[in-house]
């Protein structure tokens, strides 16, 4: 989902996918619209930014990252980590290789973002 338009649409087709029941789709409906609407984070949803979702980067060692939302703005960027479980001391290190990895391409990194879906947490690192 870049944008408030896609949720709709992403909830039909993970439904679809998944063969979710009524009820479970009702409640992945909610969870995302949540999301969405999360006041801290709604700019992240209105076509502010330049948003690229699973982004996969090769480090420099050869290993593979892969960055669950960036949101780009001109050279500025914005890391966004979802974590569906509880926190863990590894995410905070985690999201800072991510920013590191993206300052080594030449952006800036303006914010960084552990996203708890459930319950509902967002932490600025």
């Amino acid at each position: 989902i870049h944008v408030n338009d896609d949720y709709t649409e992403a909830v039909a087709n993970t439904t679809e996918k998944f063969q979710l029941t009524l009820d479970e789709s009702s409640s992945l409906s909610s969870t995302i619209s949540g999301i969405i609407q999360y006041k801290p984070t709604s700019e992240w949803w209105n076509n502010t930014f330049e948003v690229r979702t699973e982004v996969p980067i090769v480090l420099t060692n050869g290993a593979e990252i892969r960055l669950d939302r960036i949101m780009i703005k001109g050279n500025e960027a914005i890391v966004v980590d979802y974590k569906t479980g509880k926190q863990e001391p590894d995410h905070k290190k985690q999201i800072d290789d991510y920013a590191l990895a993206l300052t080594q391409m030449g952006y800036s990194v303006k914010e960084k973002w552990l996203f708890y879906v459930e319950p509902l947490e967002l932490i600025r690192c």
